[in-house]
């Protein structure tokens, strides 16, 4: 990220830990924000990206240790994800992303998120992780619309054609 750096000479700086942060240059410790946020950010990535990856080894191989895994990944996130407070880096509220200050990165993570679903969705037969991504991709407003993170609004019955759209997947 662009803020892992240090201030004084521009060096990337590498994670001592969580909350610690030096410069290899100038030996400086950096702590907080938005320092600490950069290592959450990556960990969420990971996080999700072994989602993928532990899928796609599943659908190539069958072995059901992928899938429990990958699984418990997506699953996880589906059961916190909605309980996770806006954050947004200009301090704004209710801006930027429940995972993520920016909407890009949030977004960016949906994606790698719907495709770890994707792979596993035919072993998943709860809802919530549906729910997850429609309500990380929108937002409903007091009168029934969504708005879309970029702030399009769309009908209250959104997706209009979720309905027609609905499949089993089946491994074959």
């Amino acid at each position: 990220m662009h803020c892992y750096v240090c201030e004084d000479d521009g060096t990337s700086l590498e994670t001592v830990s969580p909350t610690k942060h030096r410069c290899p240059s100038c030996d400086r410790v950096y702590t907080g924000e938005p320092y600490d946020s950069v290592v959450i950010r990556y960990q969420h990535m990971e996080n999700i990206d072994n989602a993928v990856d532990l899928g796609l080894a599943w659908q190539l191989s069958g072995e059901t240790r992928y899938l429990e895994l990958s699984r418990q990944i997506v699953l996880g996130y589906a059961d916190r994800y909605l309980s996770y407070e806006w954050i947004d880096h200009q301090g704004k509220k209710e801006a930027g992303g429940r995972v993520f200050c920016t909407h890009l990165n949030e977004a960016n993570w949906l994606i790698s998120m719907a495709w770890a679903y994707d792979l596993i969705a035919s072993e998943i037969t709860s809802a919530r992780i549906v729910c997850c991504l429609q309500q990380g991709l929108s937002s409903r407003r007091s009168d029934g619309s969504i708005t879309s993170r970029a702030g399009e609004t769309a009908q209250s019955d959104w997706p209009p054609y979720a309905e027609e759209t609905r499949h089993s997947t089946t491994r074959q």
